[in-house]
């Protein structure tokens, strides 16, 4: 790539190429975790093109639990990864589902599935009146 002005080699800038793909499909892969200006939100992905039913409730002062039921062919999305969340402070797997444990027993919580796709959206708020 020298030859036409550019200061990084042939070979380094293929690597480097490499590289972001890499990462791009990895991130892909992986249940989404977002922080908004005060709201943590989670997306799961579910693979094999459907959402299974599933239900999220809280289960006690500073945790929510979401459970999914599926029909024979759907898989379970995957358990998040969460980290440096506003008010989210961990994940863990439970049978059928997983915790979503908070800093806080102020929050509120909204959960849909995405419009046309297999996906589902949990945003956690701060919720003061709690």
């Amino acid at each position: 790539m020298q030859g036409i002005g550019l200061p990084v080699s042939w070979k380094r800038f293929t690597a480097s190429l490499g590289l972001v793909a890499l990462l791009a499909a990895a991130d892909a892969a992986r249940p989404d975790f977002a922080r908004a200006a005060e709201a943590d939100i989670l997306t799961l992905s579910a693979e094999g093109g459907a959402l299974p039913r599933y239900s999220v409730r809280r289960t006690g002062p500073q945790e929510l639990t979401v459970t999914f039921d599926p029909k024979p062919g759907e898989s379970v999305p995957a358990t998040p990864g969460v980290g440096g969340g506003n008010l989210v402070s961990g994940v863990s797997p439970v049978p059928g589902g997983f915790r979503i444990r908070l800093k806080t027993s102020a929050f509120g919580y909204v959960n849909y599935p995405v419009k046309d796709k297999p996906q589902l959206q949990i945003q956690i708020f701060p919720d003061a009146v709690r």
